[in-house]
């Protein structure tokens, strides 16, 4: 949930949990940063709130992205990824098992009607890896002939709730 309040503000690489009170967001452009402290800051910004309770925001510089990041980023990579071309009685826990592989799984979202899943992973480079081991990867069949079929994977960009630009309740 925190980092869907951090979308309105910029695209994040990374995200990690530091228990349940406290976690780090890395944007990857330091202005996105800047503007999402301040909006948290009181007398400065509108507030930051999770499930109706302000959050105190804090800063700290991270070290400079890996150019790495920063290419993918610059070619569409996201910590988000589409998985499409599955059946509408996958469930999450499928899913987040073919994902853990990769790392840290944040979040999946279910989208039947759509034969899909929206799968948001905590670090940007675990994604990718994903993408590029998942994306065409046939499933399915058995020796009886049973049905096969084959994973789109791909990234998306996480859009803002249709809740009030800074409030995720």
């Amino acid at each position: 949930e925190i980092s869907e309040l951090a979308v309105p503000f910029g695209v994040t690489e990374s995200v990690r949990w530091m228990g349940q009170a406290y976690a780090f967001l890395n944007f990857i452009e330091e202005a996105h940063a800047v503007n999402f402290w301040e909006a948290g800051q009181m007398g400065r910004g509108p507030g930051v709130y999770l499930r109706g309770v302000r959050l105190m925001l804090n800063w700290a510089k991270a070290p400079a992205l890996d150019p790495q990041v920063l290419k993918l980023v610059e070619s569409g990579a996201t910590r988000h990824l589409r998985l499409g071309n599955i059946s509408n009685q996958t469930t999450k826990t499928q899913i987040a098992e073919l994902f853990k592989q990769f790392g840290e799984v944040e979040s999946i979202y279910l989208l039947p009607n759509e034969g899909a899943a929206l799968v948001n992973l905590t670090i940007m480079s675990n994604a990718v890896d994903a993408k590029q081991a998942l994306d065409g990867l046939t499933l399915g069949g058995n020796a009886q002939g049973g049905p096969q079929w084959t994973l789109n994977v791909t990234y998306v960009r996480p859009q803002p709730q249709q809740q009030p630009r800074n409030t995720l309740m």
